[in-house]
């Protein structure tokens, strides 16, 4: 990332962000100043990833939602907006697991 001062004020959406990366990622840009936007389609680890960002100071809006949905997103984003007037920054981090499958085949002939 760049200097801290770059994402000072900065409003941040971050989409996935309960936990894992999403998460790391959101609690980085909270440490640099920007206002974030945390969003996970899971309410309880949500509300513990904005538990744990209030202790740390951190400018944090909560809103649930499921990103694969387009009323969802519009939600957040109009929330946001809503709430701190704009939006900055975008970090689409969805974690939409699937059964694994193998990224290339490999044909022997």
């Amino acid at each position: 990332m760049e200097s801290k001062n770059n994402f000072n004020n900065k409003v941040v959406i971050v989409t996935g962000s309960a936990q894992g990366m999403g998460k790391a990622v959101a609690k980085k840009f909270g440490e640099y100043g920007a206002k974030i936007v945390i969003n996970d389609i899971s309410e309880d680890k949500l509300k513990l990833t904005e538990n744990e960002f209030a202790k740390s100071g951190f400018n944090t809006l909560a809103l649930a939602g499921d990103v694969t949905q387009s009323s969802d997103v519009e939600n957040i984003v109009n929330q946001t907006i809503e709430h701190y007037g704009r939006v900055d920054i975008l970090v689409n981090n969805p974690w939409i697991f699937k059964k694994p499958t193998k990224v290339v085949e490999i044909d022997k002939r």
